[in-house]
């Protein structure tokens, strides 16, 4: 008897969990269930693909059964984002259906389905393709999408310019990235974006440090350090204020510089973030040699080339093998002083040439996928051909069969005609005929009644003269 109840609990505890946990998405707008549908992903993601399955399954099932459409969409979704990342099943497969899933929210004009599943196949291409081309070319898409939303309505919105415009950083497209990161700070913080919105003040104030615009970085530096939801002891307010640090060094300004640049390195090495911390060492390390802390340069520039091969960062030895090189210069050791500013050159040529192989990576997949479209031109020209082809030949026999047709009942009306003309020909002479017959039938009737007055002599030459004309 405890078995069957056990039994019964554990099912009816099956049947009404999945439900109960999807009440809180149903019959929403985006912008009401985003946290919830961000924990359902953060929650999901981990399972199994058979239970990714089963948890599709159940919420589709819970979103038609209650009607709300944009419910069975976030399921198909959910497991479209689950396939395509854990690389289930062909890589056309995964594409098709986060595709169909975009089409039908345009079609169906849910506008957060659409946008989320063109920012799927961008973040697919992107990170886990690397193929940058086709990465781009979804992010114009996902560009063209978000003109038609704002915040209110779409809460990822500073997320996905973030997005955007990180593309660009990265192959140093600065204005453009600036563009993007702009569009993020027209949007009101909040405690759900602000993390979008300080990443985008921050890297607007990297941008600028590259077009060598300080007083540009400066101002968007300190606006990102001047976010109310971060503290003074925070990682990204240390960020930020090193990189005004940087500025402040690089314009000279060392005494103000050092304080910054010393506390982002304390910050860094908590967090545990070396590559930060190496990216502070080196000017402040720079900063000791002309105060003359030869000694404390040093230790400094030790630690930063051991943080820099502990972080695997080696684009910072472009800016720390300079400063080595000038510290043994001031204390005369000028062999190796060379012998640094050689492996300087090194360390730019080989982040300039990681750069052009990415540019020429870019520029590659750009051919490729060209030369993709052009054979898919070509295919579909083809396939055009063919079908014109083959529809002309069916309008040649269907004009072939008409003709034919044509002839034929033509022929058919001649042999009509001909027919008709002989049965009238056939009738009339059939007409005359009985005409004759009876003609010749009156006058042998007018003969028999002659025959009665026969023996009248006075009739006689009339008889004979009747009988000649019937003969």
């Amino acid at each position: 008897m405890k078995l069957r109840k056990f039994f019964l609990a554990f099912f009816l505890f099956v049947a009404f969990s999945c439900p109960a946990q999807f009440e809180d998405l149903l019959h929403k707008k985006y912008s009401d269930k985003v946290k919830e549908i961000n924990n359902f992903y953060k929650e999901n993601m981990p399972l199994s693909y058979p239970e990714a399955q089963k948890k599709s399954i159940a919420l589709k099932s819970f979103a038609q059964k209650n009607k709300d459409l944009s419910l069975e969409l976030e399921a198909e979704i959910y497991l479209a984002y689950y396939c395509i990342f854990r690389h289930i099943g062909s890589e056309k497969e995964q594409v098709d259906r986060v595709l169909k899933i975009a089409e039908r929210g345009k079609k169906e004009k849910i506008f957060d389905i659409e946008a989320r599943a063109v920012k799927v196949l961008r973040d697919y291409y992107w990170y886990d393709k690397k193929n940058y081309e086709i990465g781009f070319e979804y992010g114009l898409k996902l560009d063209r999408i978000l003109k038609k939303t704002n915040a209110r309505n779409f809460p990822d919105l500073a997320e996905y310019y973030c997005i955007i415009g990180s593309g660009y950083y990265l192959f140093r497209d600065y204005h453009t990235s600036i563009k993007y990161y702009k569009k993020v700070l027209e949007i009101s913080p909040n405690r759900f974006n602000w993390k979008s919105l300080w990443s985008a003040a921050n890297t607007l104030g990297l941008c600028y440090q590259k077009i060598n615009k300080p007083d540009s970085s400066n101002y968007y530096l300190q606006k990102a350090a001047a976010s109310p939801f971060i503290s003074k002891n925070s990682i990204q307010y240390t960020i930020s204020m090193g990189n005004i640090g940087y500025n402040l060094y690089r314009s000279g300004k060392f005494l103000e510089a050092e304080p910054l640049l010393k506390n982002d390195i304390s910050n860094a090495e908590k967090e545990e973030d070396y590559g930060l911390a190496a990216g502070s060492m080196i000017p402040l390390a720079d900063i000791y040699i002309y105060q003359g802390k030869i000694n404390e340069a040093g230790n400094l520039l030790k630690k930063s080339e051991a943080y820099i091969l502990r972080s695997g960062q080696k684009e910072r030895y472009e800016k720390l093998y300079p400063v080595i090189s000038h510290w043994y210069e001031i204390q005369g050791m000028k062999t190796v002083a060379i012998q640094y500013k050689d492996s300087a050159i090194i360390a730019t040529n080989n982040n300039n040439n990681t750069f052009s192989g990415l540019m020429i990576l870019r520029v590659q997949q750009k051919i490729d996928r060209q030369k993709l479209e052009e054979e898919e031109k070509n295919r579909k020209i083809k396939t055009n051909l063919f079908f014109i082809f083959l529809a002309l030949i069916c309008v040649f026999a269907i004009l072939y069969y008409f003709y034919q047709k044509k002839i034929y009942n033509e022929k058919n009306k001649t042999k009509e005609a001909e027919l008709k003309f002989s049965l009238e020909k056939l009738e009339n002479a059939k007409q005359e005929i009985n005409n004759f017959l009876k003609e010749i039938e009156n006058k042998n009737r007018l003969i028999g009644q002659l025959q009665y007055i026969e023996n009248s002599a006075q009739n006689s030459a009339a008889i004979e003269e009747i009988k000649r004309s019937v003969i």
